[in-house]
């Protein structure tokens, strides 16, 4: 948890997308959980794709790749006006409890890759 938390405070940090985090990112939500071979193939064929992504600098379609599995969410993007920087809300709805997760960067990207971390950190996307 502490993991993810810290480095959700470093996304926030940056000036623009970085390569290294955001796979440093997919590392740390999208851990090999099976051992047999087609959980490894499935990992693999998720970290081809994002990596592909990250390549491509398709920031926002890899930072969704990042966010919690199954969650009813919704991100709304908007400029903060005093950091001139964005918010995003991560939102999960669950028997009509909501949790909600923020994130704040410099994009909306990052903003999204740090509110997924902060999610995660706290259970979110866990089977």
């Amino acid at each position: 948890m502490n993991k993810l938390l810290a480095l959700a405070d470093r996304v926030e940090k940056l000036t623009g997308p970085d390569r290294e985090v955001m796979y440093e990112a997919f590392d740390a939500c999208m851990s090999r959980r099976e051992s047999s071979r087609e959980g490894v193939i499935a990992w693999s064929r998720e970290w081809l794709a994002f990596q592909k992504l990250v390549n491509a600098e398709a920031w926002l379609n890899a930072a969704m790749m990042i966010l919690p599995d199954e969650w009813d969410h919704m991100e709304v993007y908007r400029p903060d006006y005093q950091t001139l920087g964005w918010t995003v809300h991560v939102m999960y709805n669950a028997n009509l409890k909501r949790t909600q997760f923020l994130g704040f960067a410099q994009s909306h990207e990052l903003a999204l890759v740090a509110a997924s971390l902060r999610a995660r950190a706290h259970g979110g996307g866990e089977d």
